[in-house]
């Protein structure tokens, strides 16, 4: 059954214990890369709150910090790294970012079913809005699915 629609049956489950229990399935062995460019406070705000609920249900992610003085350039050749990594199935590449570094430009290198970020998510400044955080666990989760699918029939790039 799909997740999304375990999510939605009404079987007595809280949606909390349902992703804990698809990652205890899924097994961790590939991860999500959560990337900043430079620090800012709202990013921050927002790495902390989803580690902190990626703990919670034991899902494997990575943080990666970009420097501020990166070019566009170097910035597609690390997305691109990411694209072709076999073992990251979802990378969120937050939206706040250096004046010089065009997010949706980069956005846009990445495979379909990994950007995590869609249409008016994480877009807007202050602090995490409630439901946000589930919000991106959950596509998360949907891009494992389309990872491990795209893997097993062999669509997938593999760097090597």
């Amino acid at each position: 059954m799909r997740f999304a629609t375990a999510l939605h049956a009404g079987d007595g489950k809280s949606a909390s214990s349902k992703v804990l229990q698809y990652w205890r399935l899924a097994g961790r062995a590939m991860r999500m890369v959560i990337v900043s460019i430079s620090h800012s406070p709202t990013n921050v705000a927002r790495v902390r709150a989803l580690i902190a609920r990626a703990a919670q249900i034991d899902m494997a992610l990575d943080q990666q910090l970009w420097g501020k003085e990166m070019s566009q350039d170097e910035c597609r050749t690390q997305i691109k790294q990411l694209n072709e990594s076999v073992d990251v199935y979802a990378v969120l590449l937050l939206a706040d970012a250096p004046a010089h570094i065009d997010v949706l430009n980069l956005r846009s290198e990445l495979q379909r079913h990994k950007d995590l970020i869609r249409p008016g998510a994480w877009h807007y400044p202050g602090p995490v809005r409630p439901g946000e955080v589930d919000c991106v666990l959950n596509s998360a989760i949907a891009a494992h699915q389309t990872q491990r699918k795209a893997l097993d029939n062999g669509d997938a790039q593999i760097a090597r």
